[in-house]
């Protein structure tokens, strides 16, 4: 049980209570009760006079909630919190780290000069929308360090409520069926008169995987900070083994990666500032 991913557990959990929800509602009479089982082998009792849509949605909220007190995650409904784990301020230049506990996913805003980026934002994007706002800054792209698979992502609506762009590494052209901007290893993505975001394409855990080198333009392109998504973790690098459904051998992936971190993570300057997977 332990050695089971927790968001695709989740997942799995979801479907089964969305369609336990269905098959109790169709066979019991209206005023029927049933006991679930939670995704921590809790109870939750839910009453079937609802919609199986209204089961599943408090079961989405006791899953996000399990972190909390077993009372606090039984009655919980608010929305999720903004997530805002760390802001930082240096000249001018604002990065704002957003940490989602149950997901174990983080979204960087960085902000300079009224113009804001965003590098893989989360499904539910009102928090950074508002910082964005509060900021007084418009949002000028979002950037995604590849495809993810452990979570929904948020950056077709931050297009549409924002126009903001989005960009995506090499070779996510024939998998998207959105429209974005696919990048060029070595490209450069400003964000300001002073900084910009220069592009490492770093295939290896997945093939369109990208560092985004934020660099300052006044200093002759010194690199500052690396947002390097699942290519980077503490004390390790994202797995090469996950891409197999769409024709990569692991062991390809594997040389990849080695060839990833030997020529464009190890050569980085040793003052550049690493944003891995969840720090």
């Amino acid at each position: 049980y332990k050695s089971i991913a927790s968001p695709f557990l989740d997942i799995y959990i979801i479907i089964m209570f969305r369609s336990a929800a269905r098959l109790l509602t169709c066979r019991l009479p209206l005023a029927s009760r049933r006991t679930l089982v939670t995704s921590r082998a809790r109870l939750l009792s839910i009453t079937l006079t609802q919609s199986s849509e209204w089961a599943l949605n408090r079961t989405l909220t006791y899953v996000t909630a399990r972190h909390m007190s077993s009372v606090e995650a039984a009655s919980h409904i608010a929305p999720l919190p903004s997530g805002l784990k760390t802001a930082v301020s240096e000249n001018g230049l604002d990065v704002r780290i957003y940490y989602l506990e149950c997901l174990a996913q983080t979204t960087y805003l960085i902000t300079h000069e009224g113009n804001a980026m965003i590098v893989d934002p989360r499904r539910d994007v009102d928090a950074f929308i508002e910082d964005i706002k509060t900021l007084k800054c418009s949002l000028k792209g979002v950037l995604e360090t590849h495809f993810h698979a452990d979570f929904v992502s948020g950056h077709c609506e931050l297009m549409q409520r924002t126009g903001a762009p989005i960009y995506f590494g090499p070779g996510s052209a024939g998998r998207a069926k959105f429209t974005h901007h696919e990048l060029k290893d070595g490209e450069i993505i400003d964000l300001s008169s002073q900084y910009a975001f220069h592009v490492l394409h770093t295939p290896g855990h997945t093939p369109e995987s990208v560092v985004y080198l934020l660099i300052d333009k006044t200093k002759g392109n010194k690199p500052l900070k690396a947002f390097t998504g699942d290519t980077l973790f503490i004390g390790s690098c994202g797995r090469p083994d996950l891409v197999g459904s769409i024709g990569y051998a692991a062991e390809e992936m594997a040389k990849l990666m080695f060839y990833t971190l030997k020529t464009k993570i190890c050569t980085l300057p040793d003052d550049v500032q690493v944003r891995s997977y969840g720090t």
